[in-house]
């Protein structure tokens, strides 16, 4: 069992959810204004703001595959060099 404190656990998902809001509302924001008045210009703003988050989030998953992972969860565990049951398949 993991143990987290409430105030922990609040921040760090008002941390993780805020980029996603903001993305959604701006989004919809645009759209709303290019479906109230459809001008070239309010339909190209809204095609580059999906354009740029979209390369945005592209960037970001791409960077943090790609990075090495510093923090890894161990158990302590070492390999056995003889097999036990939990590796044996039932059939």
């Amino acid at each position: 069992m993991i143990r987290v404190r409430l105030r922990d656990f609040l921040l760090a998902t008002a941390l993780g959810m805020s980029p996603g809001i903001f993305i959604v509302v701006v989004l919809q924001d645009q759209l709303e204004r290019t479906l109230r008045d459809p001008t070239i210009g309010t339909v190209a703003l809204l095609i580059a703001l999906a354009i740029f988050f979209a390369v945005l989030g592209t960037t970001f998953y791409r960077w943090y595959a790609q990075r090495p992972s510093t923090r890894r969860l161990t158990l302590g565990l070492r390999p056995t060099s003889r097999p036990n049951d939990a590796h044996r398949s039932v059939i």
